[in-house]
């Protein structure tokens, strides 16, 4: 399978999984090919073949039985939104195609309330995006401001036709890949203009996500403080034990 734009393999061979399904090619009811005979048909490690599967379970377009195989079946309603977060690559693709309105660009120094919300340090120079993500005729997904160093921060002309992650349109200007995320996600209630922002009602619930991105050599490369109305995300993820295998 081809890998250009370094979309993960597994990424590639969901994505294509997904498009049949949709089309009826896999009809509701019907069994995916083995694994096996899908890793020898796309040339791809039986990890690969796994770690599709499992992206297809998580969306709910599968179920997977030991014995039977993984058969296709109705996705349950869900949030518009729902992002899965077990890689760096999962937080930098789960807003692609979602284009980016930047509502406003100031330039600040980090005061001491800033500094102690984001572990930033006081006094120096950064630049504040606030910005929404949203496609036409639909609510916004998320809400969020985020702070970039000064030197590097584009204008708002720029940003206009962005539609991956943040962070990573940045590395890509810089010349890095972002290597590292940090990040930290509790449950909050709106405040007004978060909600006034997002279109739902003051002190609704919401997630509340805080990211610190990093290039090469922990090269800092931006800060985001991010908000999810409650009715239109889910995050989700998968864990298993040291040395389990994979799904």
């Amino acid at each position: 399978m081809s890998t250009r734009n370094a979309v993960p393999q597994y990424r590639l061979l969901a994505d294509h999984l997904i498009q049949r399904i949709h089309s009826g090619d896999l009809p509701l009811g019907s069994l995916l090919p083995t694994e096996q005979v899908l890793g020898e048909q796309f040339r791809v490690s039986r990890i690969t073949v796994r770690g599709a599967l499992r992206e297809l379970e998580l969306q709910g377009l599968i179920d997977r039985r030991p014995g039977i195989g993984s058969r296709v079946q109705s996705p349950p309603r869900e949030p518009a939104f729902a992002a899965l977060g077990d890689t760096v690559d999962d937080v930098l693709e789960f807003t692609k195609d979602i284009p980016l309105k930047v509502l406003s660009r100031v330039q600040l120094l980090v005061t001491a309330a800033i500094a102690a919300d984001l572990g930033l340090r006081v006094g120096e120079s950064y630049v504040r995006f606030e910005a929404l993500r949203k496609k036409p005729r639909s609510p916004a997904v998320v809400y969020s401001q985020h702070y970039v160093p000064s030197l590097f921060a584009p204008t708002i002309a720029q940003l206009a036709d962005v539609r991956i992650s943040f962070a990573q349109w940045l590395a890509q200007a810089r010349g890095h890949e972002v290597q590292g995320i940090d990040q930290e996600i509790v449950a909050i209630a709106l405040t007004e203009e978060q909600a006034r922002h997002l279109d739902c009602a003051a002190g609704a619930p919401a997630l509340r996500s805080r990211r610190w991105y990093y290039g090469g050599d922990d090269t800092p490369l931006l800060v985001s403080s991010s908000v999810f109305p409650g009715d239109r995300y889910a995050y989700r993820s998968r864990l298993r034990r040291g040395g389990a295998r994979p799904v």
